[in-house]
């Protein structure tokens, strides 16, 4: 079977339906465009239908009669049959309903904006990115660059993800020309189709607020380093290969090694069978753990993953 070059695969290249990422000559993640109405990134303004505080989470319905799920944020008194915006983080699977978070939040790779409503926004960095303290000159010039995007007035917090930081919190000068561009680029999806969200206070039934980014769009700003191309006869079976090994509870690595795949309801259990590779298993592992996370990734496993 042939190897594949490295890029974003599409299957149209002006409405692509489904995206194959490449990555050192592996699909290593596999999408399909969902209705416009149930896209990651969708924001909604969903009917809350149930509340389980064991949990911390909230379920609700969207305007289709979808069933949707999500945290509790901090100590809020929501009800049930009250009408609140969520915005969809990951598709339905199994049991698991469409997966949510509260409020608006437009996701990007390296910021997320969250709209405040009428209050003029303000920049954070990632809680994840740990309690040191960022440089004062760098979180000045992160606040004038987000304000000169419009952002900030516009009602939106500014949150710097993980991913724009280096190990100490700071930031490279290069990734501030990168985060402006995101910011703009959020912005613009956001101007052009959000359906008057700053009246959500007097609807009185479940609507579709913004239908979020096309797949396209999204993997763009996800895989910005990684060119586009259209899939070739020649490529679909190698995808075709990849997306067979995904749904098997079986994998074969390239080392002869065998992960097993198990679902259960405290966590996803996998083990790794090295009886048929002749490698030690320090240097076994060092050559797996690649082929190990794309499996993660292309199972969409998540959760709490034992191995």
């Amino acid at each position: 079977m042939q190897k594949l070059a490295d890029g974003l695969l599409f299957d149209c290249p002006d409405h692509p339906r489904l995206i194959a990422v490449v990555e050192d000559s592996r699909v290593t993640d596999l999408w399909a465009e969902q209705d416009s109405s149930e896209r990651l990134g969708a924001v909604h303004l969903a009917r809350v239908t149930g509340r389980f505080d064991h949990h911390q989470r909230l379920s609700g319905q969207l305007l289709s009669g979808t069933s949707v799920s999500w945290p509790v944020k901090g100590k809020a008194r929501i009800t049930q049959g009250q009408l609140v915006p969520v915005t969809l983080t990951a598709t339905a699977r199994q049991d698991k309903p469409v997966q949510a978070v509260a409020g608006i939040e437009l996701a990007g790779r390296f910021t997320l904006l969250r709209w405040r409503g009428g209050e003029t926004g303000q920049v954070y960095l990632s809680r994840k990115a740990g309690k040191q303290k960022s440089d004062e000159l760098q979180m000045s010039k992160l606040n004038e660059l987000c304000q000169h995007t419009g952002a900030l007035a516009a009602g939106f917090d500014v949150v710097v993800r993980r991913s724009a930081l280096l190990p100490d919190n700071q930031l490279d000068e290069a990734i501030f020309t990168l985060i402006q561009a995101e910011v703009n680029d959020l912005l613009a999806g956001w101007a052009g189709q959000a359906d008057n969200p700053e009246e959500l206070h007097t609807q009185t039934q479940p609507r579709l607020i913004y239908t979020g980014p096309p797949l396209d769009v999204l993997l763009g700003q996800l895989y910005p380093e990684l060119p586009v191309r259209q899939l070739g006869p020649g490529d679909v079976p190698v995808v075709l290969d990849a997306y067979d090994q995904a749904v098997k509870t079986r994998y074969e690595t390239s080392h002869g090694a065998v992960f097993w795949f198990e679902q259960t309801r405290a966590a996803v259990m996998i083990d790794i069978d090295s009886a048929a590779s002749k490698l030690a298993p320090d240097r076994l592992c060092e050559l797996v753990l690649p082929e190990l996370f794309t499996q993660i990734c292309l199972r969409r496993l998540a959760g709490k993953i034992l191995v």
